[in-house]
């Protein structure tokens, strides 16, 4: 009798396991409908508070999308944000950012706050999940789902 709850349970562990590594993951965020808005031309309108943080309208889809820029623009390689070589990358982010959202050029500051601590958070992230194993060796592949962020000699 006791033998047919361990086969139950050892069957339960199969499933559970099979299950974990077939399960299907996010992806990347690449803020797609912001994309297609941009591209027909229309602004999304972004609320300020008396401190300066975006608040709604599109305050979460603003900081959202200053993430999926600067993960497309920013090499993760760099390691201070205040990298002269950076300039031109930020102007970049700055451009596609005004072009698909209504923000003043005050705001290009708090733009650059922001991206950089995603910036950091995503590098953070790469290594802790993916680039080291838990002993702290480099694995030889980029993950799957950030291989287009990632270059071979990065």
């Amino acid at each position: 009798m006791d033998t047919n709850k361990d086969l139950d349970r050892q069957n339960e562990e199969v499933v559970n396991t099979k299950t974990y590594e077939n399960e299907v993951k996010r992806g990347a965020t690449i803020m797609q409908n912001v994309i297609k808005a941009r591209s027909s031309g229309i602004k999304f309108e972004v609320g300020w508070n008396e401190s300066g943080q975006p608040i709604d309208p599109n305050s979460s889809m603003f900081v959202s999308y200053i993430g999926a820029v600067v993960r497309q623009n920013i090499p993760i390689t760099i390691d201070d944000w205040r990298d002269k070589a950076l300039k031109d990358a930020k102007d970049i982010m700055w451009t596609d950012i005004q072009t698909a959202f209504a923000v003043d050029e005050v705001r290009k500051t708090y733009m650059l706050r922001v991206a950089r601590k995603i910036h950091r958070g995503f590098r953070s992230h790469l290594s802790k999940c993916y680039i080291k194993d838990r002993e702290g060796n480099m694995n030889d592949e980029a993950p799957k789902i950030y291989k287009h962020y990632i270059s071979n000699e990065e």
